[in-house]
């Protein structure tokens, strides 16, 4: 699919367009070929490309692509919903309220001892 450029119309910018031989101005001009063509949509009569304008395409997407019908929750099923999210968005672990899990292990995954130790002893 192609998306030619109009051409300037005007006396000075007649060229030969279609299939038939055809002395007009103005007309569209395929971007893979550089043929030139009166009216879109069509199929260029040189290369077989498609030529649309994107205006055209826009309007015509919700028919190629069909959004899927609307369907309203009720509040119980929003909740849960809600809750199920909430659930997957905590970090292993952690319990609902945020606080960390009885293995020793912080919110964070990091350790308890070994969060709070700031200096580290080597023996050597």
């Amino acid at each position: 699919m192609g998306f030619p450029q109009r051409a300037a119309a005007g006396e000075g910018n007649a060229v030969f367009v279609g299939e038939l031989p055809e002395l007009r101005s103005g007309g569209y001009t395929c971007p893979r070929c550089k043929a030139r063509t009166q009216e879109l949509p069509c199929k260029c009569h040189v290369c077989g490309l498609m030529l649309i304008s994107s205006p055209h395409l826009a309007r015509s997407y919700h028919h190629l692509f069909p959004v899927q019908p609307y369907e309203e929750l009720d509040k119980q099923t929003l909740a849960q919903l809600a809750a199920a999210a909430a659930a997957a968005d905590r970090p292993p672990g952690a319990t609902a309220d945020g606080a960390a899990a009885e293995d020793g292990m912080a919110v964070d995954g990091i350790p308890q001892a070994a969060a709070g130790s700031g200096s580290s002893s080597s023996s050597v």
